[in-house]
């Protein structure tokens, strides 16, 4: 009995020391990926950070396999401890630094497995490693986010630390099995003795080559995970830790549950690779991801999120198996067997890294399937394992004839998208569509709108001419991040510029440039063009005093790998690129950033810069960045010409223009909030958002923006007239007319919001202040895009509660201004061909619906086509049905019938 609660003890310790050093192990490996994104770039950094790790674990498992003596794993936990407080420490302080900490790093947290094997016994090693991968979840999506999200850098490592010390401390009593307890198989390896006197155990060449073609395909596979989790869980942080937490479960999953159900001796693990191989069919099932979408939506900041991810991560579910049925086929010492048979991993690890940063594009993700399909043919037939390699060769040519999985995502297959380009890449999977329902033509950079052609993304064209004409000569200017190249299309135009240098991450990106040659001008066109591809930070810190202007929109902050270009270390790098006198101008979007997010952004921005101000157009935020308050030099606005036309559009031509557009200057961070910096980019931890609270975004923090003291630099009140004062004040009245839009939107979606947003009142009315503005500004662009919008979402709103309440006739009023309003809007003129059709005007609602179908084709299988035809009464719904029967799309035919 004693001996029995003996054995109970010690797996429990055993246990827990491998869960926590998959813990450890988890959280060291995301401290070193941060190094090392700040000291290569994002991207390259990652991945080779990833490939370093892999290979000196395995190196360090190897090692500890092959001790002759019992291992103290004591010391082996305060090794890694040590190691994880060193790679902390080496963060920012360069990579070859930051290299050589996290391969020691990685070293000492290979050695655990190993000897916690040699004390568990063969019959263990399931657990040990099902534990071990859940203590990876753990250290991922649990104590890593909340210690990176509370302390920073420090935080993370500090808890990886502990976590290490802890595996060590839990272990470190406990002695080897004897000699009869490490021989005695266990419950699924009864068949073990079995197999291996037939002569069916593994060589060890048979393990390597198993072993690398399993780190090749999990590695592969967690790749495509990523692209995939972004299209299917979202592209923010958050997501990302979903899809991998989603990962290390299914293998932590596969790890407990199938090594007793698969054959024993060299079959075991051939046929988990088939298993595997035969799984990913599930990606390129379109219901698959819409299941796994509607799992994460039903809880996408907690349980559902990580469910989702599991889900979406089950195809490698049967990979978690193949360490205990390779460790299981070999012969030996159980600790010397594991450390063995992880050696490899270190090939299959640095095999990855090329293949994955050249071959992304060439292979895609049905490719390195193929790829992996195919090695496994090769090596079940060398093993005389014919049945494997049969089977694997018709998953190779199957797989190889199916679409990409990325196409089989809901977002990718929305019915009002027309795919026009699809490119993978080792960043970013980018796709071109046209965005049908909206009428504008969009770039998706891994399912996120990066940024598209419509009237919402004027402000682009601001981010180029703006900081031009603000600077007396703007000769060696830069664009970092690329997106549609409407930015630096809008600098090109400007003379003085003798050299463009474009700063972009991805190719993908820049190989869907002639897409967009409407907004851009063919600027890749263009000989003063330099282009830059890969880190723009990295490009930056190699541009000493080299640029008089630097204008930049990369993704939002919260998105992997962008916060590194918000922090006040970045801002300190940008401003060593400029020369004296240079001008940094940045992009900042006000209804996608939390009110503390955006805090933290602007006091980054504002503490790095003698002065900084805020400039707004639409909904968007301009921060400018400078020596000293720019002047407004009547000479730098030109007269005549297209540049002259283009800066009219935007209300730019002049200087009261420009001080139009100016609202105040950039608040520093309160003493009391938290800044953000390369030690804590805290802002990446804070969950994501949904519904009715992101709402709330924009009239807070516009609310928070119009308290700060507004008043125009002293040297550009001397040379504005009474008049141009008067353009200020329509402009004012404009940013005050959209905040109280965004709340009214707010409140209607359910939004609580503070005190600071001021509600609607007597003499503050969205419509009085809309009036004032139009008094003092009657032809501002700024005034009229307002007036516009106000009036399309107050026509349409109406229009489609006026048709869900019956009244056809007084909806078609209505509607018929928004589709005047926005002509390119398909769902407006789905309602319009209901409200005529309630109404019998048959000829009407023909013409309407032969529009809207014309425009998008997919408009009723679309969710705003469905929501809207949902509203209309039965017999409305029959009235329509007959006459789609007759329609026949022809939008040119139409076009006057819906006016």
């Amino acid at each position: 009995m004693e001996s029995h609660v003996a054995r109970r003890g010690s797996s429990l310790a055993l246990g827990t020391s491998a869960f926590l050093a998959g813990a450890s192990g988890m959280m060291t490996q995301r401290l070193g990926l941060s190094a090392l994104d700040l000291s290569l770039g994002a991207g390259l950094g990652a991945a080779t950070g990833l490939a370093l790790y892999l290979a000196s674990w395995a190196l360090g498992a190897w090692r500890a396999g092959r001790l002759a003596v019992p291992g103290n794993m004591l010391l082996v936990g305060l090794a890694a401890a040590g190691s994880t407080g060193l790679l902390g420490w080496s963060v920012g302080r360069g990579a070859w630094l930051s290299l050589a900490c996290l391969f020691l790093a990685g070293f000492c947290q290979g050695m655990f497995l190993p000897l916690l094997a040699r004390r568990r016994g063969p019959h263990g090693i399931p657990q040990l490693w099902a534990l071990n991968l859940l203590g990876a979840v753990l250290g991922l999506v649990l104590l890593g986010e909340w210690a990176a999200g509370s302390f920073g850098v420090w935080g993370l490592g500090s808890a990886g630390l502990l976590a290490a010390l802890l595996a060590g401390i839990a272990s470190h009593r406990i002695a080897l099995p004897g000699v009869a307890e490490e021989t005695r198989p266990s419950q699924g390896d009864g068949e073990l003795e079995t197999e291996q006197s037939r002569g069916a155990a593994l060589s060890s060449r048979g393990a390597a080559g198993i072993v690398v073609l399993a780190t090749l395909l999990t590695a592969l596979s967690e790749s495509v995970l990523l692209r995939l989790g972004a299209l299917d869980l979202g592209s923010m942080h958050a997501a990302t830790g979903h899809a991998l937490g989603g990962a290390l479960g299914a293998l932590a999953l596969g790890a407990w549950l199938l090594p007793r159900w698969l054959p024993s001796g060299k079959s075991g693990p051939l046929v988990c690779l088939l298993l595997a191989v035969l799984a990913h069919g599930l990606w390129f099932w379109p219901s698959f991801h819409v299941g796994v979408e509607e799992l994460y939506r039903w809880n996408s900041d907690g349980l559902g999120g990580l469910l989702g991810g599991v889900m979406l991560a089950s195809p490698l579910l049967p990979l978690g198996a193949l360490v205990p049925t390779v460790h299981r086929a070999l012969e030996g010492e159980s600790g010397r067997r594991l450390g063995d048979m992880l050696l490899p991993e270190a090939l299959g690890a640095f095999l990855v890294l090329p293949l994955l940063w050249l071959g992304s594009g060439f292979f895609g993700a049905q490719g390195f399937l193929v790829l992996c399909a195919g090695l496994l043919v090769i090596l079940a037939w060398r093993l005389n394992h014919r049945g494997v390699a049969s089977w694997a060769g018709l998953a190779a040519m199957g797989l190889g004839l199916l679409p990409a999985p990325s196409l089989q995502t809901p977002t990718l297959r929305r019915s009002e998208f027309q795919l026009l380009s699809h490119t993978n890449g080792p960043h970013f999977t980018v796709a071109v569509v046209e965005d049908q329902l909206r009428g504008e033509r969009t770039l998706l950079t891994d399912g996120f709108r990066a940024t598209a052609t419509g009237a919402d993304y004027h402000y682009m064209r601001a981010l180029g001419h703006l900081p031009a004409i603000l600077h007396p000569a703007p000769r060696r200017s830069a664009v970092l991040a690329f997106g549609t190249g409407t930015t630096a299309g809008a600098l090109a135009m400007h003379p003085e510029v003798e050299e463009l240098h474009i700063l972009e991450l991805s190719a993908a990106v820049i190989d869907q440039a002639s897409f967009f040659a409407q907004v851009n001008r063919n600027v890749l066109q263009d000989p003063r063009v330099r282009l830059r591809l890969g880190d723009g930070r990295r490009s930056l810190s190699e541009m000493e005093d080299e640029l008089d202007l630097l204008t930049m929109e990369p993704l939002l902050p919260d998105a992997p790998g962008a916060v590194y270009l918000y922090t006040e270390e970045f801002y300190r790098i940008a401003r060593g690129a400029l020369a004296p006198g240079g001008i940094l101008c940045q992009w900042v979007p006000p209804h996608a950033l939390q009110p503390k997010t955006c805090r933290a952004v602007m006091g980054a921005f504002a503490s790095s810069f003698p002065w900084a101000g805020v400039f707004q157009y639409g909904s968007q935020w301009i921060l400018i960045g400078a020596e000293q308050a720019p002047p407004l030099t009547a000479s730098n606005f030109p007269t005549e010409g297209a540049l002259h036309a283009a800066l009219t559009r935007l209300g730019l031509h002049d200087p009261a223009g420009v001080a139009a557009h100016y609202w105040v200057l950039c608040p520093q961070a309160l003493a009391s909030e938290r800044a953000l910096t390369d030690w804590d980019p805290w802002i990446l931890h804070r969950g994501q958002f949904t519904g009715a609270e992101v709402l709330s975004w924009l009239p807070e923090n516009m609310a928070w923006l119009r308290s700060q003291p507004q008043q125009l630099p002293g040297v550009w009140s001397l040379v504005l007239s009474a008049k141009d004062l008067q353009r200020r004040d329509a402009l004012s009245s404009a940013r005050f007319g959209r905040e109280l839009m965004s709340a009214r939107r707010a409140r209607m979606g359910g939004a609580t919001l503070s005190e600071q947003v001021l509600d609607e009142g007597a003499g503050q009315s969205l419509e009085s202040v809309l009036a004032l503005a139009q008094t003092y500004g009657p032809e501002d662009p700024e005034v009229l895009g307002l007036v516009n919008e106000v009036n399309f979402q107050g026509s349409f709103s109406l229009g489609l509660g006026l048709l869900a309440s019956g009244k056809p006739d007084q909806a078609l009023e209505v509607l018929l201004g928004a589709a005047e309003a926005k002509p390119r809007r398909s769902d407006v003129h789905l309602g319009v061909a209901l409200a005529a059709e309630g109404m019998g005007s048959h000829g009407l609602a023909l013409a309407a619906i032969n529009k809207a179908l014309g425009q998008c084709p997919g408009l009723l299988e679309s969710r705003a086509g469905q929501k809207i035809t949902g509203l209309a009464p039965v017999e409305t719904a029959s009235l329509l049905r007959r006459v789609l029967e007759q329609a026949k799309p022809n939008p040119e035919g139409a076009a006057s019938g819906t006016r």
